[in-house]
């Protein structure tokens, strides 16, 4: 199982990263335990935010001697919008800004991850998805995918 503190410097790395390329594109980031924590969390932000979970976890046991722990991640770009506010135009201009810095981030993930100082294999699957009006009224992106600890 992924450590706590670990993961939360792993999260603040890629938004570093990010940022360096995209000049300052994601406000900050939110590790939280579960959807009411990241709601209290994020309430009043404005700007774009990395958000996350904590990794839930299985523990795959091939036998006594051999076992893998996957680490189950989701990733969330959110950004405070007024729901309906925005035409069609400024939605899509909205929502591709944010692909951009997702596809960033998709791309550290599955690239800069095993040259890191973290001890985890890059995912093999990230399910990507679309957000409107979620956790209190944020849309963006979210990536689902596992991390596995290197043994």
């Amino acid at each position: 199982m992924i450590k706590i503190k670990e993961f939360r410097e792993f999260v603040a790395d890629i938004r570093g990263k990010v940022n360096a390329d995209m000049e300052n594109a994601i406000a900050g980031t939110i590790v939280a335990v579960k959807e009411e924590h990241l709601i209290k969390k994020l309430k009043d932000k404005d700007k774009l935010w990395l958000c996350s979970n904590f990794p839930d976890a299985d523990d795959i046991v091939e036998n006594r001697d051999s076992y893998n722990t996957n680490n189950h991640v989701l990733f969330f770009l959110l950004e405070k919008v007024s729901s309906g506010q925005q035409n069609d135009e400024e939605e899509a201009e909205f929502y591709e800004r944010i692909q951009e810095v997702m596809e960033k981030v998709k791309e550290l993930i599955k690239t800069d991850i095993t040259s890191c100082s973290y001890s985890y294999k890059a995912p093999k699957n990230i399910k990507t998805e679309w957000e409107y009006n979620i956790y209190g009224g944020f849309s963006g992106m979210s990536i689902g995918f596992d991390l596995k600890d290197y043994d």
